[in-house]
């Protein structure tokens, strides 16, 4: 696998060989003393990730960022500064930067910074405005069946407002990529897109990393930070599992919607932020209302807009396109040449419930992928809870079979089936039917018998 490019931009040479030799086994680490030699290394190499110091001898981070992001829109760039004021982390942002760190930092932190950096890459590509069609035509939202034809008109219809959106669906369907559609085709494409996990925050930090802190707020608030929120003006704020938050941050999440405006945790001063909102769950909202765990006046201020992704299983016309896209993809990042399903692995797959939806088939589709041998994939390579899906015999060929017969002839194709996927090994083959291995062989035999 080709490892992602960091580029190091700061003049101070002890802090560039400290970054290094923590990245130097997971990245391409390449380094800058100025903005000049950043320039050549931006030209030169293939860089994904710019750690961008905001002070340089020869320039400023800030000029050196416009510049980068002319050479290359799509390298995610993280602002190194001991400047934590409001004015540099939004004039940043809102310039195209990732994110930003404060140093000193923890390289724990900046691990962590990359790594979102490059699933953000990943996902959202360059954060320049596109209209609804360039963005149906960059492949981020597959799929052609009518489900997904019928999604992409109302993401053509909610970007032209400023609306609150509430996005709903099963866990995998793709719900923030739905999100990044509408800021992508929105006016709002040009400025931050900001995505915040509200599952993933612990309670005692989640007001604190949504609307910030003043230094001195509580133990540990040593510097001045800036909430989500503030990150987010003149763009979107992406809040995702939104039915976790508890219910005094509803009801001061609810206050900051109506009143446009937050206060960081220990100010006093109330500030006006301009964004968009947009929520997501996977949760039904409607009931958490009437079990009294989400609040019904915080529930109409969300639901605006309701948009509704639906289940891969519904999506049955889109799962070719969506293998292929995924063989596509890992063939690159794993240097394979697999070139296809076969007829009956794309059927099973069609017959497959999807209860993980997109995540669980990409996952599949990488592992098929990464241990593929021929140019095909083959029903024998996919997993015993999607091949059992379905078996070569039909409801109609059972019809003039006895219960006894027709039971017999599942048996027996069910017990075929596992040893054939588990390459003959029939240990292996009995693991996978959850018998033993002697269970088996007395099966075998009895079925020869017949």
């Amino acid at each position: 696998m080709n490892k992602a490019g960091v580029l190091i931009v700061d003049d101070e040479n002890s802090l560039r060989s400290a970054i290094k030799m923590g990245l130097d086994k997971k990245y391409r680490v390449f380094e800058a003393s100025n903005g000049s030699l950043a320039l050549e290394k931006v030209l030169k190499e293939e860089i994904d990730v710019v750690l961008l110091d905001i002070r340089l001898p020869d320039t400023t981070g800030i000029k050196l960022l416009e510049k980068i992001r002319s050479l290359n829109k799509d390298a995610s760039i993280i602002m190194l500064t001991a400047d934590n004021t409001v004015r540099t982390a939004v004039k940043t942002m809102k310039l195209g930067a990732y994110d930003y760190l404060t140093k000193p930092f923890d390289m724990e932190d900046l691990n962590f910074a990359i790594s979102k950096a490059l699933e953000k890459k990943l996902l959202d590509g360059s954060s320049t405005a596109m209209s609804p069609q360039s963005f149906r035509e960059s492949r981020k939202l597959l799929g052609s069946s009518k489900q997904m034809l019928c999604l992409l008109e109302l993401i053509e219809q909610v970007a032209k407002s400023d609306s609150t959106v509430l996005i709903t669906g099963q866990t995998g369907t793709g719900k923030e990529l739905v999100a990044r559609a509408i800021h992508q085709s929105s006016k709002r494409a040009k400025m931050p897109f900001v995505p915040v996990n509200c599952a993933g925050i612990p309670e005692n930090l989640l007001e604190s990393e949504l609307f910030g802190h003043e230094r001195g707020a509580f133990t540990g608030a040593l510097e001045r930070h800036i909430g989500k929120f503030e990150l987010a003006s003149g763009g979107t704020l992406f809040l995702d599992e939104v039915s976790s938050l508890p219910m005094m941050m509803q009801g001061k999440l609810l206050r900051s919607i109506q009143e446009r405006s937050i206060e960081r945790v220990g100010g006093e001063k109330q500030i006006k932020v301009d964004l968009r909102l947009i929520a997501a769950t996977n949760s039904d909202l409607k009931k958490a209302v009437e079990d009294g765990s989400f609040r019904e006046d915080l529930y109409y201020r969300l639901n605006v807009i309701p948009v509704s992704v639906p289940p891969l299983k519904e999506r049955e016309g889109d799962i070719e396109e969506l293998c292929l896209h995924f063989i596509k993809k890992f063939n690159r990042v794993f240097k394979k040449n697999i070139k296809g399903l076969s007829p009956k692995a794309l059927q099973l797959l069609k017959s497959h419930d999807w209860p993980g939806n997109i995540r669980e088939l990409e996952n599949l589709m990488e592992r098929l992928v990464v241990l593929g041998k021929g140019p095909l994939i083959e029903e024998r390579a996919l997993p015993f809870e999607i091949s059992k899906d379905t078996t070569s015999m039909s409801l109609g060929q059972m019809e003039n079979l006895s219960f006894k017969e027709a039971m017999s002839r599942f048996e027996s194709e069910l017990i075929e089936k596992a040893i054939r996927q588990s390459g003959g090994k029939k240990t292996l083959a009995a693991q996978k039917l959850g018998i033993h291995r002697n269970t088996l062989s007395k099966l075998e035999q009895k079925l020869k018998k017949k």
